[in-house]
């Protein structure tokens, strides 16, 4: 075949196969559109808004898919889910159900599967089990996903992969169960999919020499985990990978009566990357606020402590003569 007639049969291909590349672009586009209309049309459909949670009280922390989401994810098992979109990663570790652990609102020792069971006037039984686990594992948990129906008896992993290959499985689900509203729920499922199947990290905390026996008031055995423990594995695995590059100085400031309240904060803050300098106490506030220069572990921080500041500019300004200035970020709990 003469020589200009080989360079116009491979032109002639390379234009094929970027013209189908663009033809299957397109197509996956379309997808992702009609997807993210099913879903929300479902989730609209049951729940009347778009940015009202599924199920449960209306929430602050509004997540908007540009910062690591962490959840409990129920099924036959508990699971703590974490979604990182800026390494574009999921996290599961699965928590045994029998283990004990201290709850929120004074309700002592339970089994973390008899926590839901606690409902009162103030708290449902999902949020008093999100608070304790996220108390418990030091990190900020922004809410709950049950997943029933065809769901049941897969592990956490295989529901991961279930939706990543078929997130339309979602609509029409009556067994579903979540704070999240339609909005955050259809960037989870979005950005679920576009993570690689070796991106997908699994620990079960039963197998990781996490465990330890306590003795309960009447004299039985049971499980629970020791905090310098499960820290050392959260920070390691489920911390926030942009809070770690950024590396800013943090001062936790406890603006209420309450003791330890700055501590807690503190320990969940370093759990996920922050450098924490300095925890003490200030004059006391009514509401909590964040101060300091503009970045990504400062908006995280108002999202987590005090989502209000995201509607006010009292974030932007510091008033509190008390605080030291050595940290870049000083946050103040009210």
């Amino acid at each position: 075949m003469p020589k200009k007639e080989v360079h116009k049969s491979s032109w002639k291909a390379a234009q094929s196969h970027n013209k189908t590349k663009k033809q299957i672009n397109i197509a996956l586009t379309v997808l992702d559109i009609l997807i993210l209309i099913l879903v929300v049309g479902e989730a609209v459909r049951r729940t009347q808004s778009i940015f009202k949670p599924i199920s449960g009280p209306s929430r602050q922390d509004i997540w908007h898919g540009q910062s690591t989401l962490n959840l409990v994810l129920k099924n036959d098992q508990i699971t703590l889910f974490s979604y990182d979109p800026n390494e574009n990663t999921v996290k599961l570790a699965d928590i045994p159900a029998d283990t004990y652990i201290e709850t929120v609102h004074g309700f002592g020792l339970w089994q973390i599967r008899a926590i839901p069971e606690l409902k009162q006037d103030l708290v449902s039984g999902d949020d008093l089990l999100r608070k304790s686990l996220a108390d418990f594992l030091g990190l900020p948990i922004n809410g709950y996903l049950e997943i029933g129906g065809s769901f049941r008896g897969k592990k956490a992993s295989e529901i991961v992969q279930h939706l990543k290959q078929n997130p339309l499985s979602l609509v029409g689900n009556s067994d579903l169960r979540t704070n999240l509203t339609p909005v955050e729920l259809t960037l989870l499922i979005k950005g679920i999919r576009g993570v690689r199947f070796d991106k997908i990290q699994s620990f079960d905390l039963s197998n990781l020499n996490l465990l330890d026996s306590i003795h309960l008031p009447d004299g039985t055995q049971a499980k629970t985990i020791e905090p310098a423990k499960i820290d050392g594995f959260i920070s390691e695995n489920f911390s926030d990978s942009r809070i770690i590059k950024e590396q800013v100085t943090i001062a936790v400031y406890n603006g209420t009566s309450r003791l330890g309240i700055a501590q807690k904060a503190a320990r969940q803050i370093s759990n996920m990357g922050g450098n924490v300098i300095i925890t003490s106490n200030t004059n006391q506030t009514e509401n909590s606020t964040v101060y300091g220069a503009d970045n990504y572990t400062k908006r995280r921080l108002i999202q987590i402590f005090a989502p209000n500041c995201q509607k006010s500019q009292k974030c932007d300004i510091l008033e509190d003569t008390t605080l030291n200035s050595r940290a870049q970020i000083s946050v103040v709990l009210g």
